[in-house]
């Protein structure tokens, strides 16, 4: 009787803490790469570690995972998801797949780096076209790694917003000039504060949903 009486004031207390820990820490996503093109791990590496800086910078930490060619998950997108502008009443993000390609195909705008699927919930949500990153790179200031980098945060910009939506200034500006990749290379260029204030609340929510899920298995 005595330890189901300590168990019951221990549980809230640990949930307390559990709580305050998980508000103080960033969300970490992790987010599988299916590499169709054979980058070097160097550059893959660098191109990853400038995302991590930028998401960073709104309380997302990422962990990248190197996919697999067999997982029929890297193959899939869901098309139908790209309709909605806007998905933000959805869920948390707890997963992202991005996919890198060799060519943009016929018809993609020639500014177009790739592009996101932000409402998708299976398969592949961000796509990497590696030909125009090079085209980028040769005519503009940036190393290819850094174009990467760039390209990945904006993409997965769009899946943390659950938006389609551009602005005008800043990472997810839709198209970037010579002057913006040319302060790249030297700078970061990130989210606009209010795009921060809605990806942290995104990773607000993720937690809250995460320890909600915590306490019922508690309470079990």
């Amino acid at each position: 009787m005595k330890r189901t009486t300590v168990w019951r004031f221990v549980v809230p207390f640990t949930l307390l803490a559990l709580s305050v820990a998980a508000s103080a820490l960033p969300l970490r996503i992790p987010i599988m790469v299916y590499d169709r093109v054979g980058l070097s791990p160097k550059t893959l590496s660098q191109a990853e570690g400038l995302t991590d800086n930028i998401l960073l910078t709104v309380g997302v930490d990422t962990k990248w995972i190197a996919g697999s060619t067999s997982d029929p998950e890297g193959l899939e997108m869901d098309f139908s998801a790209r309709t909605s502008d806007n998905c933000g009443n959805a869920s948390g993000i707890d997963f992202v797949r991005v996919v890198v390609l060799a060519h943009a195909p016929a018809g993609v705008p020639i500014p177009a780096l790739g592009f996101s699927l932000p409402c998708a919930i299976t398969g592949i949500q961000v796509v990497i076209y590696a030909d125009r990153i090079a085209k980028v790179s040769e005519t503009n200031a940036p190393t290819f790694n850094r174009v990467l980098g760039y390209a990945l945060a904006h993409e997965l910009g769009h899946v943390l917003l659950r938006s389609a939506a551009h602005a005008g200034t800043g990472l997810m500006r839709g198209v970037w000039s010579k002057s913006d990749w040319q302060r790249a290379a030297v700078s970061t260029i990130g989210f606009t504060p209010a795009q921060a204030n809605q990806i942290i609340d995104m990773a607000r929510k993720t937690r809250n949903t995460e320890m909600a899920q915590l306490s019922q298995i508690y309470n079990r």
